[in-house]
């Protein structure tokens, strides 16, 4: 067996640090930014994580790539304007395209969309 693959008692193959590591508490969840334009928290209770979380916005038409989720903090939120050639901050994202945001509290994670009813999932750690 080459040396790498051996696993220590208490630990797996994905995750290295045993019982009690990063990975034990894994938080999802879907939020509906209901409005272009009003940034939404993924959830308003402090949630501490150990790594981060990965956010995914879904398209909302079969084939449709072209919405686009806008992913800031609590101290710089998210904006869209509205306009065809929109004034925005936050990280821009595309439907079906997962981003990782190392964070320490997924309560500071807002979202924005340049439409409304856009959902978008989040797996956190």
């Amino acid at each position: 067996m080459r040396p790498f693959l051996k696993k220590a008692p208490n630990q797996c193959a994905h995750n290295p640090f045993g019982t009690g590591g990063p990975t034990d508490t894994l938080y999802t969840g879907v939020v509906t930014v209901a409005r272009a334009g009003t940034p939404a928290q993924l959830t308003a209770s402090s949630t501490p994580l150990r790594w981060g979380v990965w956010i995914v916005s879904e398209s909302t038409a079969a084939g449709s790539n072209d919405e686009v989720v806008f992913v800031g903090t609590t101290d710089q939120k998210p904006t869209y304007d509205g306009t065809a050639a929109p004034v925005s901050t936050g990280l821009q994202c595309e439907a079906n395209n997962p981003v990782f945001i190392e964070i320490n509290d997924l309560s500071d994670i807002w979202v924005d969309a340049d439409e409304n009813g856009l959902k978008v999932s989040y797996l956190a750690a």
